[in-house]
């Protein structure tokens, strides 16, 4: 069953959004309709690069995120598969959204990621990277299932909301705490295939990325971060050190959970973290019509038979560190991401956020 257009609607009934997505994006009535029948046939005679999948929301995300470029579509679409075959992404086929085990890693005091109440000023979904909870040791849960927990926030908000396809997101990184056994956890190869993924394969535009709490470790992740993003997504970090109220300039305080908000205010409050996830679990993930699609997103398994749809823990570990630059080959699009630069970059702190 095609995901809902109720799920679809925002473009259509909102003025100023409609006019950003035309402005940005090049979407009209015109080339929404026609660019997604070509993008949904291409799809249907595909034969072992990409499953059937042609639902409202899965077809935009790709074409947005694209600038409604088919060619850089579907190489998109291309990449994306390409990574749950063979790449990063192969841990999430077969998974179940509901499932107590994913959902207890994003629950908790313990929560990473957590998207925040509404949107900015500029209409983004801001979210919270909370990098002192994550659970280094291992005993918790292994980098496999906490990979799949994360990414499952980012498919919800990537495929099922129509802001952020169109006004994109905001990073909020809150490095307190952090040391090197973080990136120890996560692995210098996971991080440079994530990036790739999340560059080149991902429905995703991101906007802004502000980090806060960040020391030498940090410094040291990013100039690992610079050798594989583009050069304008590395323009759009900004780094605010310990005394951080300059990104206040760029999110609401009352967005932000209580831990992050001094007794003396008496605006607005979103609540703690733990509420704020347990919301977006209820709103965005388990909802039904939205839990189904993502379930289908996940056991999409129309590939060819040798396509290599394994996704247990050994196959992570040999697919992060698999020499996969092929899977870029001809990925120039007009989107928000350009093939990557690897030149020499530098990121200052305050520097000042690029925006197209």
């Amino acid at each position: 069953m095609p995901c809902s257009r109720t799920l679809l609607s925002t473009v259509l009934q909102d003025k100023v959004l409609r006019e950003k997505a035309e402005d940005e994006l090049h979407e009209t009535a015109e080339s929404r309709g026609e660019e997604s029948h070509n993008l949904t046939s291409w799809i249907e005679m595909e034969d072992d690069k990409v499953p059937k999948l042609t639902d409202s929301c899965y077809i935009w995300s790709f074409l947005r995120a694209s600038k409604f470029n088919q060619d850089a579509a579907r190489q998109r679409l291309r990449n994306y598969w390409y990574s749950r075959r063979k790449a990063i992404m192969q841990v999430m086929n077969g998974i179940d959204p509901a499932s107590p085990n994913i959902l207890s890693i994003l629950r908790g005091p313990h929560a990473v990621y957590v998207p925040l109440p509404g949107y900015d000023k500029d209409g983004r979904k801001v979210i919270l990277a909370r990098w002192d909870q994550l659970d280094v040791s291992g005993a918790a849960y292994s980098f496999a299932d906490w990979f799949r927990a994360i990414t499952l926030v980012f498919d919800a908000m990537c495929f099922l909301d129509e802001r952020v396809m169109v006004n994109g997101i905001t990073f909020l990184m809150d490095a307190k705490g952090v040391a090197m056994k973080h990136l120890m956890f996560f692995g210098f190869n996971n991080c440079r295939k994530q990036f790739e993924v999340m560059q080149n394969g991902y429905p995703i535009r991101i906007k802004q990325v502000h980090y806060i709490n960040n020391n030498r470790i940090i410094a040291f992740f990013l100039g690992i971060v610079k050798s594989v993003v583009s050069t304008k997504l590395a323009s759009r970090i900004q780094l605010h050190g310990y005394q951080y109220d300059s990104v206040f300039d760029y999110i609401d305080k009352s967005s932000l959970p209580n831990e992050y908000i001094a007794d003396s205010y008496s605006g607005e409050r979103a609540g703690t973290s733990q509420e704020i996830m347990e919301r977006f679990i209820r709103e965005n993930i388990l909802e039904p019509k939205r839990l189904e699609f993502l379930r289908r997103l996940y056991n999409c398994n129309s590939f060819h038979e040798d396509s290599d749809t394994g996704s247990s823990e050994d196959d992570f570990s040999d697919a992060v560190i698999e020499d996969s630059d092929h899977l870029y080959e001809d990925a120039n699009t007009e989107g928000d991401f350009e093939p990557s630069d690897i030149n020499e970059r530098h990121i200052s702190p305050n520097s000042t956020v690029t925006e197209e």
